[in-house]
């Protein structure tokens, strides 16, 4: 397979590929899908109802592609934390889980990618490639909250601008779907460690607070599942409270914090 697509990677160009979906169209339903991503998580496409879904397939052997990658992923570092409206993965055509993490690291110069990685073999990508009729290498496109195919093909991608317009432009709000939602300052917390990290099923939040009242606590997976939740009496100065969490698997998870319907910003944890 290789070989044959090797003549195609010319498409990987930042500034004037025209790669798209050749079976489906904007409008279409977007075909159903399970995939599995690096840290063996399953995702399906019923997972993302109700959000905007940016997906970016690529070819991990072609160097181009690995430009557009970096790219996704300071995208998603913006814009694909657990309250978000807007999802991103990144699926590879045919390497094996160990290829397709050397190329995201590679890609973005760390271990952890904000946004969903599945590789083409261990995780089902290339079926997912085959699925949706792919002709060329990078193609981005979007699904929408409502399941359908909101764009085949989102041409000459060469900033997060790039993205940010072609979301809005199928109706995306941006600005509400920032990670940022609240700061530390409006709910009057500072200081916040988590500990350990990486951890197994029990962590330690700590934090100082300005603040008696009550503190909700959440832990999300990369997709905003909420998986557990529990609510404790926050007091002036400093607090500490250990979360027993539910059997998860290895991976990237959440934590976020809730005051009067204010989300901190999430923490992000591992799981080893």
């Amino acid at each position: 397979m290789k070989r044959l697509l090797l003549t195609i990677s010319a498409f990987c160009l930042i500034s004037n590929a025209k790669a798209q979906l050749n079976t489906l169209n904007i409008g279409s339903i977007a075909p159903d899908f399970i995939v599995e991503d690096l840290e063996g998580n399953q995702h399906v496409k019923k997972d993302y109802e109700g959000k905007y879904l940016l997906v970016s397939l690529y070819a991990n052997w072609s160097v181009p592609c690995k430009e557009q990658e970096k790219l996704i992923s300071e995208f998603a570092a913006k814009y694909n934390c657990s309250n978000s409206d807007i999802k991103i993965l990144s699926i590879d055509l045919d390497g094996n889980s160990q290829e397709t993490n050397t190329f995201k690291k590679k890609s973005t110069g760390v271990n952890n990618q904000a946004n969903t990685t599945i590789s083409g073999l261990n995780g089902k990508g290339a079926s997912f490639h085959e699925s949706y009729s792919v002709d060329g290498y990078p193609t981005y496109f979007i699904i929408g909250p409502d399941g359908l195919i909101k764009e085949t093909d989102i041409s000459n991608v060469s900033s997060i601008k790039s993205l940010e317009s072609a979301l809005e432009e199928v109706g995306a709000d941006l600005k509400a779907s920032q990670c940022n939602a609240a700061s530390i300052e409006e709910l009057n917390l500072s200081k916040i460690e988590l500990f350990p990290n990486p951890t197994s099923n029990l962590v330690n939040l700590k934090y100082n607070s300005g603040i008696n009242d009550n503190i909700t606590i959440v832990v999300t997976n990369s997709i905003g599942q909420i998986l557990h939740t529990q609510t404790n009496e926050s007091e002036i100065g400093s607090n500490t409270f250990q979360i027993m969490l539910p059997t998860l698997n290895t991976g990237s998870y959440f934590i976020q914090l809730i005051n009067n319907d204010e989300i901190l910003k999430p923490i992000q944890f591992q799981i080893q």
